[in-house]
């Protein structure tokens, strides 16, 4: 935990907010700044639903809430994308807390100390989340609110009671005004939900037969109580969730026509709409060619569009990890979850950084394998000879590796563009990988 957080620290002191982040752009392009901007300057939303003023605002009201506190100790004038940089803070805060709510789950889950040090160092050392704690965006929000979401559903498994399923309607509402893709814990929530539900609904019927339609005593009303309660819970659960959640979306619909989980278009026959080329469903989502994880047949070297963006950048001999046009997205996602779209000089830290690129290679294989293994091992036993929060845990990590692959896809196939590739559009897949790679060298029968 100490090792995250001093990293993350480093990182947000010493990166440069204009070259690691995504949509922030200048002001009057109506990025994260300029979102983040209006609502520091007029005191409430845009009538308008431009760019990345479509997304939910908690992020760039939580911005301007910062940089009203900062204006109130110094002069800044106009120089609004200096008083935007220290609304770092809240990046580190969302990293820092969602490396915390990592060490709940595992600590719900009861793992052995090997395997909770094991995801900690996993999560505490990891580029891609390191690179997401130095970003404006939303993605670091959204990601906290989701581990917050599934500390919270694990929690209300265990004790179902009122006071955990508000708090966790309320961590899924909020987290759907940083992102909508926050509703997809749904998913994993949902099902806990109806079968608690479904099993507190036999049990009292059960119960009551045993006891007769007569009986009085204390267990026959506690047991006549315990479906309501499950089902004032979700009632309640519900009453929140959705208003809260989905008010921005209505508010966007009513105003703009907007559609549900709408994303800004890029320009068709653009430089990264996919479209416009050759690729076809098999290059971009079937295959995956390996060769591509090390650039041309000059290494790292890229010579193409992303070489002449990399040098007007950073000048010559700029080697290239992130490809702008990278076609597969699984190769891309490889890429983005090591340095981000970030490109490195032959400088010192080139050796390390192929080091660790590699290291990140081995481990996106490790981890689709253990999943794999993982699977076969709950057919297998069938839930058999299993400790429930190996069993537990081994569900979850699939359910969230199933999830982000469905959601990835998806948002490649409707939103073609190159761009949508990157490794944090699913950053909790990283959960889903750290976890069941242990999961897989677990010996059942012990």
């Amino acid at each position: 935990m100490l090792l995250g957080i001093v990293l993350r620290l480093i990182v947000v002191l010493l990166s440069d907010p204009r070259v690691s982040n995504h949509d922030v752009s200048k002001v009057g392009s109506y990025g994260h700044l300029d979102y983040a901007i209006y609502i520091f300057k007029n005191f409430k939303l845009a009538p308008y639903n431009t760019y990345e003023f479509a997304q939910p605002p908690l992020n760039a009201i939580l911005q301007a809430l910062v940089m009203k506190v900062v204006s109130l100790c110094g002069n800044f004038g106009t120089r609004y994308m200096k008083l935007f940089e220290y609304t770092k803070v809240l990046n580190f805060a969302y990293s820092v807390i969602t490396l915390y709510f990592i060490y709940k789950i595992l600590n719900e889950l009861e793992f052995t100390k090997k395997i909770k040090n094991f995801v900690l160092l996993v999560f505490a050392i990891y580029p891609g989340y390191l690179a997401m704690s130095t970003q404006f965006n939303n993605d670091g929000i959204s990601n906290m609110f989701f581990f917050i979401s599934l500390y919270l559903s694990i929690r209300w498994c265990k004790q179902k009671d009122l006071k955990t399923i508000i708090l966790l309607a309320l961590s899924i509402g909020f987290g759907m005004l940083s992102k909508i893709s926050v509703g997809l814990i749904a998913f994993i929530t949902g099902p806990m939900m109806i079968v608690i539900w479904l099993r507190s609904i036999i049990e009292t019927s059960s119960r009551a037969k045993s006891v007769g339609i007569s009986a009085t005593s204390t267990d026959s009303v506690r047991a006549s109580c315990a479906s309501p309660s499950i089902t004032v819970q979700l009632v309640i659960f519900a009453l929140i969730v959705f208003p809260l959640g989905l008010s921005y979306a209505i508010r966007n619909y009513v105003l703009f026509n907007q559609k549900f989980v709408e994303i800004f278009e890029i320009a068709k026959n653009g430089p990264l709409d996919m479209r416009q080329y050759s690729f076809t469903i098999y290059d971009r989502f079937l295959s995956f060619p390996i060769e591509r994880l090390f650039g041309d047949k000059n290494g790292f070297v890229d010579k193409s569009m992303d070489y002449y963006l990399s040098y007007m950048r950073y000048g010559a001999n700029t080697r290239v990890y992130h490809q702008l046009l990278e076609y597969n997205i699984w190769i891309d996602l490889i890429k983005t979850a090591t340095f981000d779209e970030y490109n490195f000089g032959y400088g010192s830290i080139y050796i390390a950084c192929v080091t660790v690129y590699v290291l990140n290679i081995v481990f996106f294989f490790a981890g689709f394998i253990s999943i794999i293994i993982n699977i076969v091992k709950l057919i297998k036993n069938k839930a058999k000879s299993v400790y429930n929060n190996i069993l537990n845990a081994r569900i979850i990590s699939i359910m969230l590796f199933v999830i982000a692959m469905l959601s990835y896809i998806g948002f490649n196939y409707n939103y073609p563009y190159s761009c949508n590739s990157n490794f944090r559009y699913i950053p909790y897949l990283l959960f889903s990988y750290a976890v069941s790679i242990p999961l897989s060298l677990v010996n059942d029968k012990s």
